[in-house]
């Protein structure tokens, strides 16, 4: 996967979160073996080394958001540091970009 993964569309308000999306993917990569493509809703096919690779930038995402968030940033703060500024390139992809991926795991990270 070369984007941030549909992190973007986290219900947040269902109940979402972006430990839950993290949890998902585990439990996919947990089912699948090296061999196995995977065609996702967005992006190009896809191997259990992509999702492996997806949950690491995610679990990283998560520990620098949580960072900012113990610093006292707001969302605005959070997004103005552009925490992700070196994994843009790589993971940005079509309308997913850094920017609603540091709102997404903001939210994710500060709902009640």
């Amino acid at each position: 996967m070369r984007c941030f993964p549909a992190a973007t569309y986290i219900d947040i308000d269902a109940g979402g979160s972006l430990s839950g999306y993290i949890a998902s993917l585990e439990s996919v990569a947990a089912m699948v073996d090296d061999d196995v493509k995977v065609i996702p809703g967005h992006g190009p096919l896809s191997s259990k080394a992509d999702i492996e690779r997806s949950i690491a930038m995610l679990k990283d995402v998560r520990k620098r958001i949580e960072a900012l968030i113990a610093q006292g940033l707001d969302e605005d703060a959070a997004v103005a540091a552009d925490p992700l500024a070196d994994l843009n390139e790589k993971w940005t992809w079509q309308f997913i970009t850094g920017e609603k991926m540091v709102r997404t795991a903001y939210k994710s990270l500060t709902a009640k």
